[in-house]
Parts: C-alpha cells; structure tokens; sequence
C-alpha cells in the first residue's frame, strides 16, 4: 500500500516540477493556457488516486493543518527539516497539496485535490484559496475567477453541463449582476441574481424569438414588464407568479 501511494504521489511531484518551471518562465497572460494544460489531466489522474485510497475525511476549507494524519510528503524543507520550496504533500485517506510552501504554510500559487475529486488551482495564501483561481469537479462543473477562502467571491464565469453564467458571485451562490445562456434551449437572461436564482431587474429571451424585460422575484416574473412576442404583440403590465395579471396594456 504505501509503494503505491508512493508512487502515485512521486508521479504528480514530477508532473508539477514541470509545471512549476513554467510558471517561473511564463507571463501572467499565459497563465489560463497553463491552468487548462493542467485541467486535461485532471480526471484521470484523480480518478487514479480516489480509486486506490480509503477517502475518508478533511475538509479543503481546514483552517488549520491536522498534525495527527499520516502524511507523505516530497519536496523541499527549510534548515528546520520544515516544508518550505517547490513540493507535494499527500494526506492519507485526505487531500493532495501541489505547490510552494513558505515555513510549512501551502502559500503560492499551488493546485489541490480534495478527498472528493475537486480540483482547485491558483493563489493560496495559508492553506486557504484566496484571490484569483480555478474550481473543477469532476462531474464536469468548472468555474473561473475569484475566492475568498475556497468560496466564490467576486466575478466569475461557471461552466456546467446545464449552462454558462458570467457575472457576480458572493458566498458560492450566484447573486448581484450577470448573464446566463441554457445550453438545452438557448434561451440568454441578463439582469440580477439572488442566492443562484434569478431576481430582481432583468431581460429575459426565449429562443422562438420571445423577450421579457422588467423585474422578477424567485426565478418567475413578477410586478412591472414588457413582454415583446415574436409575432409583433407586446404586452406591458403587471405580473404575478410568471403570469400576466393585474393591469396592463395590449398591443397587437
């Protein structure tokens, strides 16, 4: 057993060591290429290691490091034998930490694999993913942008097999400002979001050539809007529940 954790652990140091290479030699506008070289891998080397170890668990928003786990560990160490370099650190029946460490704290721009398969990338300060950075899961969700302590925070794109959505994000949820496209139907809605739903003022296009602009409340139109119909007619009143109700205009 621990031939094997020692060889699948020795296969992402060399793998990173590359890595690390470039990134000391690349821009900042290279960057994203890296992320994604590295992301191509992804599945099926954490698929390896999932498939090996015992999972059990520690979460990746830890605050602290949990000394009592056993741990493998190779890389580089201060005078104090403390991590401190380019190196990677496998937790059993835990997490993978990829990357540079200063005086044993996982600070850089590092990669992690969590005991479920998730995949993180980008600048951790103190063990936490805060700043700019990358999230893949391995049901294919992917997300690009800001952190603030593993969460979603800030602006950002999220991909999944449903849709994609650009805009703002605040504790992991979809909430302020944004743009969603439904892969399924291709219907596009522009305007606000609160706790990953639509709400607030917005523009709403169907796909047969439909749109609705004014305000929603839980996903659904509600109060004040314009509904502009692909043959011509436009409906501007109230609404209720996703419903044309209360008064309002008709023009056909």
């Amino acid at each position: 057993r621990n031939e094997m954790i020692e060889r699948i652990y020795n296969e992402y140091k060399n793998h990173n060591v590359n890595l690390a290479m470039k990134i000391f030699n690349i821009s900042n506008d290279q960057k994203k290429d890296l992320m994604k070289d590295t992301l191509n891998s992804h599945n099926l080397t954490t698929n390896i290691l999932l498939s090996k170890l015992t999972i059990s668990s520690l979460s990746s928003s830890s605050s602290t490091f949990p000394k009592t786990l056993n741990t493998f560990y190779s890389g580089g160490v201060n005078i104090n034998n403390i991590r401190h370099g380019y190196g990677t650190l496998l937790i059993e029946q835990g997490n993978m930490y990829i990357g540079f460490w200063i005086n044993g704290d996982f600070t850089g721009y590092n990669t992690l694999i969590t005991k479920n398969g998730t995949l993180y990338e980008g600048f951790f300060n103190n063990w936490k993913l805060t700043g700019s950075g990358i999230k893949k899961t391995l049901n294919n969700n992917f997300y690009e942008g800001e952190f603030n302590n593993f969460l979603r925070e800030g602006q950002g794109t999220e991909e999944t097999n449903d849709h994609i959505y650009k805009g703002q994000f605040k504790d992991d949820m979809k909430e302020g400002k944004g743009e969603v496209t439904y892969k399924k139907d291709n219907d596009h809605y522009k305007g606000e979001f609160k706790r990953n739903v639509i709400h607030g003022q917005g523009e709403y296009k169907w796909n047969n050539g439909n749109k609705y602009t004014g305000t929603f409340m839980n996903g659904k139109m509600e109060g004040k809007g314009r509904y502009e119909m692909n043959n011509g007619a436009i409906y501007e009143g109230e609404y209720k529940e996703g419903r044309s109700e209360g008064k309002g205009k008709y023009q056909w």
